[in-house]
């Protein structure tokens, strides 16, 4: 009660001393923006990027939430300079702007806004088990291919209610259906049969947002990221599941900003509601130096633990690092930079490792065992050769078998430091289990090489990935394995293609993607090969638009 009153106080005295936005005779300016989410896979997002970068500018902060009063800064500030190509495509792209994420009114403090969309989302994708495979390790862990088309789904039914007050405060709440892991993993034809096959998680978002010009202040679940990268993140990745957390940032569009992030990692169960075992809690916190407009590098450091909850790491500013020989926390640090070269190119790298200390982790293991490194790098290159509307994308990422992966239960404890999100779902004749990274999906010991040229509404799409055991599955920690997979790796390579049609003006949207996947060493089963094509089509109307205001 206390932090809500203290909270408040202080909301009433920034909306005091802060000036509001300037009032400038420019199109944008003249609608009202809440400060709306705009997450990775909104259409919009592609476009405003690519226009601060032929602006000569990096795109905006990759702090854990991005929304569309951040954005409009950015526009008004671009379109205020001579550039060619934001007067070529401005129109274009403020109306799609001002379509999705403004109010036509100015003078209404109060504005409420309600969204509802219907669609498909079928998925053709043959299911295969082997024999000699571990069930339980592929089913729970490594089937690294299913967790990217589940995360990546679209609903079937989605309502989103939006409440706002000027353009400071949002309140934000969706329910979404969409068909259920549990029935998705088995099937050929993905795509639900009835309302019992949909997901009961469904409030994937419930979120307030207060943003001013130097202070953003979120609480609630949504879909959250932390760090670089296109083909997933090291730290927190954009396909992770919508998350509990509280957050800020402060100084976003600063030469130095600073973000803050404390999120709960696991759905409830009953063994959490009896106190049975432990919470998993995610502490992250992230540093931006932006000195000059076309560079950037950012210091972030990651804690998980496996408890109830630590005050004391709500500190911003506090090295984590300095809790030692504590086998109930796993702390991961990362680095990483980009670089804007000749307004078309931009080069990003990062360096993490899990764990600085390994005298306590690995205290057992040889030299060449202490492998808990991350590295990533890649290029995004706008307009190659000289074509309009094309994008090329190549990244490298590699992960050592012990990234993410910190086994407590080795000391004699039973934490569950594995930085993962565990979802799981109680049934008459026992429980059933979904887990992934909340970082990359490839997980440890593995790397992969991803390929993406997108023109106009296409992308060719090329990846190879490398995937050995993560550590974990492997001996002492493992006493009595039933197969020793330790050093046979899986080796895939996926091609293919997708379309994708979006539109601001009409009432629907549209994407369909075709591929064709090789595998040799099949859930590292030596000498096992697997090749299967795979389908997916997806459709969404929108009912209603974003223009009611009371």
């Amino acid at each position: 009660m206390h932090s809500i009153l203290i909270m408040s106080f202080l909301l009433i005295f920034l909306e005091i001393i802060i000036p509001s936005d300037l009032d400038q005779d420019n199109l944008i300016n003249n609608h009202r923006f809440p400060p709306i989410p705009i997450h990775h896979y909104d259409p919009v997002l592609s476009v405003i990027e690519k226009t601060y970068i032929f602006s000569g500018v990096l795109p905006p902060s990759y702090g854990f939430i991005r929304t569309s009063k951040y954005f409009k800064q950015g526009l008004i500030h671009i379109s205020e300079k001579d550039n060619k190509f934001f007067a070529e495509h401005t129109q274009k792209l403020i109306n799609n702007f001002i379509a999705k994420y403004s109010i036509n009114d100015k003078q209404t403090n109060y504005a409420t806004q309600i969204s509802l969309t219907s669609g498909i989302d079928y998925l053709y994708r043959e299911p295969h088990i082997v024999n000699g495979e571990d069930s339980i390790f592929y089913g729970r862990f490594r089937d690294v291919d299913f967790i990217n088309k589940y995360d990546n789904k679209w609903n079937i039914l989605d309502l989103t209610f939006q409440a706002t007050y000027k353009d400071h405060f949002l309140f934000s709440y969706r329910i979404g259906l969409k068909e259920y892991w549990k029935v998705l993993r088995k099937r050929t034809h993905g795509i639900p049969h009835n309302l019992l096959e949909m997901n009961n998680n469904f409030n994937q978002e419930s979120i307030f947002i207060a943003q001013y010009p130097k202070l953003l202040l979120f609480a609630g679940k949504t879909r959250l990221s932390a760090g670089l990268g296109e083909n997933g993140k090291l730290l927190l990745s954009e396909n992770s599941p919508p998350l509990d957390a509280f957050g800020f940032a402060i100084n976003q569009n600063g030469k130095v900003s600073l973000h803050s992030l404390i999120a709960v990692i696991d759905n409830i169960t009953e063994e959490h509601l009896k106190e049975i075992i432990p919470p998993k809690y995610l502490f992250i916190h992230r540093i931006e130096l932006n000195p000059i407009k076309r560079f950037r590098v950012a210091i972030t450091e990651l804690m998980l633990i496996n408890s109830y909850m630590k005050w004391q790491f709500m500190n911003p500013i506090k090295i984590y690092h300095n809790v030692t020989n504590f086998s109930s926390t796993n702390i991961i640090s990362a680095i990483d930079a980009e670089i804007l070269i000749k307004n078309n190119i931009i080069l990003y790298t990062t360096f993490a490792i899990d764990e600085l200390d390994f005298n306590l982790v690995e205290q057992n293991f040889d030299d060449k065992d202490k492998l808990s490194l991350a590295y990533q790098l890649g290029i995004k290159y706008y307009n190659l050769f000289n074509i309009q509307n094309t994008k090329l994308v190549i990244e490298w990422v590699k992960l050592d078998k012990w990234f993410y992966n910190h086994y407590a239960g080795y000391l004699g404890s039973s934490r569950d430091l594995t930085i993962t999100y565990n979802e799981s779902v109680p049934f008459p004749n026992g429980v059933e289990s979904f887990t992934r990274y909340l970082g990359s999906p490839l997980g440890g010991n593995a790397q992969s090489i991803y390929l993406n040229y997108h023109f106009n509404s296409f992308d060719l799409q090329y990846q190879y990935i490398d995937k050995g055991i993560p550590v974990i599955f492997q001996p002492p920690f493992q006493f009595t394995p039933e197969n020793d997979l330790s050093e046979i790796h899986e080796f895939s390579y996926s091609a293919g293609f997708r379309y994708s049609n979006y539109s601001f003006d009409k009432h629907f949207d549209l994407q369909l993607s075709v591929y064709f996947i090789k595998v040799k060493n099949y859930h590292n089963i030596e000498g096992y090969d697997h090749s299967f094509p795979e389908l997916n089509i997806k459709f969404k109307y929108y009912f209603t638009k974003w223009k009611d205001s009371l």
